[in-house]
C-alpha cells in the first residue's frame, strides 16, 4: 500500500507502532528528515532524487551501501 501525502507536510511511517521514537518526513522539492522527538533540533535535507534512490534499496533489502 502506498501513502499519499501533501508536500511539504510531515509525516511517520505508518510501520512506527508508537509514532514517537521514529523519523519524520517531508517530501517537496527537497526531502525533510528530522527526529519526532526533536522537531525543533532541525533536520536533514536531501535532493529528491536521492531519498528515492535510498528507499528504494532499502525497499529491496539491500544491506550493503
Amino acid at each position: 500500500m502506498t501513502m499519499r501525502h501533501e508536500p511539504g507536510e510531515w509525516f511517520k511511517s505508518g510501520w512506527s507502532p508508537e509514532k514517537s521514537e521514529c523519523v519524520e518526513v517531508r517530501l517537496g522539492e527537497e526531502t525533510g528528515v528530522r527526529d519526532t522527538k526533536e522537531r525543533d533540533g532541525g533536520q536533514l535535507t536531501v535532493a529528491r532524487c536521492a531519498w528515492t534512490a535510498l528507499v528504494a534499496v532499502i525497499k529491496q533489502g539491500a544491506r550493503t551501501w
